[in-house]
């Protein structure tokens, strides 16, 4: 435990950046790789497969993750190690009982959008990628608790450089899509084991997985009830329009509305990691507050004019762009872009919020906001995408986020204006 020394908030905010940053360049390429070395149709599911599996990957950690913060911090307030060991023995038998769960649920959900067979290979594979990187992810942030995002800095880096150097190879081999997502598979669950004998040793602690849930498990399910709803409902909203287009379009217009979103989700990272590296510090002005909507100011006095000269400049060179990077096949991704830029620059606004909800722990009416926009967001793309193809998908998520600013900043306000000195205490 005494090798694990606290970093200051800036450098914590630099190393999630850095982050954030390269593994979204590295994945970024991936994705350029693959998209002008296969065919449309290939491209297409392997786009679809990774859309799919991110909609998996909040089932896999149940909303854990933040809660898993505000406990670490509440344990080490009292120097409580044996708790925090003790809740990431129940992290771990939680993990292994979804795997089983969530492969029948992809199975059914496989059966039920009536898929092409020939594509089942590529989504399981990616679908177990995600499990895997789900577990990954949860102990990088117990590390963010201590205010260690160094290691996770030279975890994911490292992880996102092998799996693009590995995609290169299979280019260069010609082997099948197939081939991809079995790599996938295999790059991640070594990092997994790397990872999890170094989180070990820096906490002094032996991971134990007995297979029999408890009432410390159930307990862990139940405090984290909302954040997974609320994970559920991001999901949703986040991935309902590549499901619907795949189910009202053709396989190649996937890898069009992929190709489109790729760079502008990628944007998503910057007010992610400077959202989350401060996240500890908005946890800390839970008790004021005014000291707390003080460090919300300040978050976005910082990053709105940062986003709104990131989208100019975007928009502006859109068409360059796309077709520099994907080729002019994706010509018709371009004005999808342009649109989606929108839902970055809600997005750098909506963060801020959501975080700032969960930090004070207001996860129940935080919940509540997200299941109303997940709903307006699923009706929103089953009557858009019918009548106006991927540009009314594109239309829709830009207006999800701005919902996600309407409503959290409504409540927030309401609460300054209800709690004049303190805010109702973190449970």
């Amino acid at each position: 435990m005494n090798t694990i020394l606290k970093t200051s908030a800036r450098k914590n905010v630099f190393y999630l950046l850095t982050t954030e940053g390269v593994t979204k360049v590295l994945g970024f390429l991936v994705f350029v790789i693959m998209a002008r070395s296969f065919s449309a149709s290939s491209y297409g599911a392997i786009a679809l497969a990774f859309s799919v599996g991110s909609l998996f990957y909040i089932f896999f950690n149940l909303g854990i993750e933040h809660h898993l913060v505000r406990d670490i911090k509440h344990f080490l307030d009292t120097n409580d190690m044996k708790s925090i060991h003790r809740l990431m023995d129940s992290i771990a038998i939680l993990k292994v009982w979804l795997l089983p769960i969530f492969s029948i649920i992809f199975v059914l959900i496989f059966w039920l959008m009536q898929w092409d067979g020939i594509y089942f290979v590529i989504l399981f594979f990616i679908f177990l990628h995600f499990y895997l990187v789900s577990a990954l992810q949860l102990q990088f942030f117990a590390f963010r608790a201590f205010e260690q995002m160094r290691y996770e800095l030279v975890g994911r880096v490292t992880h996102a450089a092998v799996l693009l150097v590995f995609v290169a190879t299979i280019i260069v081999l010609q082997k099948s899509v197939a081939a991809i997502g079995a790599g996938y598979v295999l790059i991640s669950l070594t990092m997994l084991i790397v990872i999890t004998i170094f989180f070990s040793k820096k906490l002094d602690y032996k991971p134990r997985i007995p297979l029999k849930i408890g009432s410390q498990e159930f307990a862990l399910v139940m405090k984290t009830k909302y954040l997974f709803l609320t994970g559920v409902c991001t999901s949703i909203f986040s991935g309902i329009d590549i499901i619907i287009i795949s189910r009202f379009q053709d396989i190649a217009a996937v890898g069009v509305y992929k190709n489109a979103l790729m760079l502008t989700l990628a944007l998503f990272m910057i007010p992610t990691a400077i959202t989350q590296g401060l996240y500890p510090k908005l946890i800390q002005h839970n008790v004021e507050i005014a000291r707390f909507f003080q460090q919300i100011k300040k978050i976005l006095v910082r990053l709105i004019p940062f986003s709104i000269a990131i989208s100019a400049v975007l928009f502006f060179f859109g068409e360059q762009i796309i077709v520099g990077i994907f080729g002019k096949a994706y010509t018709a991704s371009v004005p999808l872009f342009r649109i989606s830029l929108l839902a970055f620059l809600f997005a750098s606004v909506n963060q801020v919020f959501g975080y700032g909800m969960i930090a004070i722990g207001k996860y129940k009416p935080y919940f509540f906001i997200v299941l109303l926009v997940s709903i307006v967001s699923v009706a929103t793309n089953l009557i858009a995408i019918p009548r106006y193809g991927l540009v009314g998908g594109v239309s829709a998520l830009a207006l999800s986020h701005l919902l996600l600013i309407i409503f959290p900043l409504l409540y927030l306000s309401s609460l300054k204006a209800h709690d004049k000195k303190r805010l109702i205490s973190l449970s």
